[in-house]
């Protein structure tokens, strides 16, 4: 009788020892599998969706592109040294202050807080509404650090763009808000406009997005 409840004992032993095994590997296989197909997703690029933002900042980093852009709109400051050659003509600000349209443009632009750089070509000027054409021919536009009051780049790509800034950052169309004092920021990805008036305002889109130590994105 005793050997009988002594095999039923080592039963019960060997039982839940088994059981226990079993929970062990079913756990490492789960929490294996977590963080393998959290790094799956971020090596694929798979893990971040893009995500909308608009920041008002007081000002950006130096920035350089050299590509096509639909349209480029600033209006220069009253500088007397403020020169935009176009074509065989120049540009400057003895009437006033111009507002410009660069059409299809494609070359150099250097952006350097309110100065601007231009060295490319375009297929139309607009000058406070009058227009400059060549047919079938593109115009040389050069300027070479002009003062601006305004400026509109449009649908901009930039890949990495990390600075200081004092504002304000919405996400997800107020979703997430931050107030900036000098803080550092970086943006992945952003895709969208850049508008320069009194202040600084980029809307679009961007992959992942800093503010000092902490780091949003979907």
């Amino acid at each position: 009788m005793s050997g009988h409840k002594h095999l039923k004992a080592h039963k019960k032993h060997f039982f839940l020892i088994t059981l226990v095994a079993i929970l062990i590997v079913l756990a490492l296989m789960f929490f294996t599998d977590t963080k393998l197909g959290d790094l799956s997703e971020l090596s694929s690029g798979t893990a971040t969706q893009p995500m909308k933002i608009r920041a008002t900042l007081d000002s950006l980093p130096e920035l350089e592109f050299e590509r096509r852009f639909e349209t480029i709109e600033f209006t220069l400051a009253s500088d007397e040294n403020n020169i935009v050659r176009i074509g065989e003509g120049v540009l400057d600000v003895e009437g006033g202050q111009p507002a410009v349209t660069l059409q299809e443009f494609t070359g150099k632009v250097y952006l350097a807080g309110d100065a601007l750089t231009l060295d490319g070509k375009v297929n139309k000027v607009l000058a406070n509404g009058v227009g400059i054409k060549k047919d079938s021919f593109s115009i040389k536009v050069l300027a070479e650090n002009v003062k601006f009051e305004t400026l509109t780049l449009p649908e901009l790509e930039i890949g990495y763009m990390p600075y200081q800034a004092t504002g304000t950052l919405e996400i997800e169309d107020g979703k997430g808000t931050f107030n900036l004092a000098d803080d550092t920021i970086a943006m992945e990805d952003f895709y969208g406009t850049i508008d320069i008036d009194e202040d600084v305002v980029l809307s679009g889109t961007v992959s992942r997005i800093s503010v000092s130590d902490i780091t949003v994105r979907k």
